[in-house]
């Protein structure tokens, strides 16, 4: 009998859905069932000068929800652990 609830706890708590909470965003806390994708490398100018060139790049991460927005956040080092924890749990969520 403790082997058969051993093995629903850990079904059920591999099953379960994490919710990842991104820092400096005003986004809430995000699973893997609210997002279509998650797009990492990715960088954009971070000013102009007065030629128009750009003056420096950041990294940034892309998350895309099925509605068709898009989010970016900065790619901090938490933010881009959140981001490749999110693919993982999108590639082992079970299909509907």
């Amino acid at each position: 009998m403790k082997i058969i609830l051993f093995k629903i706890k850990y079904f059920a708590w591999k099953v379960m859905p994490k919710d990842y909470q991104f820092k400096e965003t005003n986004l809430g806390p995000i699973s893997a069932s609210d997002i279509t994708t998650v797009i990492t490398g990715t960088f954009r100018a971070k000013g102009f000068d007065d030629v128009g060139r750009p003056t420096g790049y950041e990294e940034i991460v892309h998350i895309i929800f099925p509605n068709g927005a898009v989010e970016e956040l900065p790619a901090l080092e938490i933010n881009l652990k959140y981001a490749a924890a999110l693919k993982q749990d999108l590639l082992n969520r079970p299909k509907v």
